[in-house]
Order: structure tokens, then sequence, then C-alpha cells
């Protein structure tokens, strides 16, 4: 699994702040995990999620 960019409390606990545009472009974690467990039950050993 390869995910891509993913909101998470990361960017906080760094004390960044993500402009609208960056924020938009990112998924949240509960479709991060739908896309992995979708690619990994239909037997796909590698998936970028978030494309």
């Amino acid at each position: 699994m390869c995910p891509g960019a993913t909101r998470t409390e990361f960017a906080d606990a760094a004390g960044m702040t993500l402009n609208a545009m960056a924020d938009a472009a990112m998924q949240s974690g509960e479709s991060c995990v739908r896309e992995a467990l979708e690619a990994t039950f239909a037997g796909r050993r590698l998936v970028v999620t978030g494309r």
C-alpha cells in the first residue's frame, strides 16, 4: 500500500498550516482504508490510494 496525501493530525502536531488547495487534495483516512481493503479483497498486490 502506498497511501497518497491523507488528512491526519500530523500537520497540526508539526505546527504546519495547510492552504485550501492542499487540504482539498487530501483524502480522508477512512477513504484511504476503504481503497486499501477493496484492493486487497480484489487480489491487487500494489495499490496507490487517492488517485
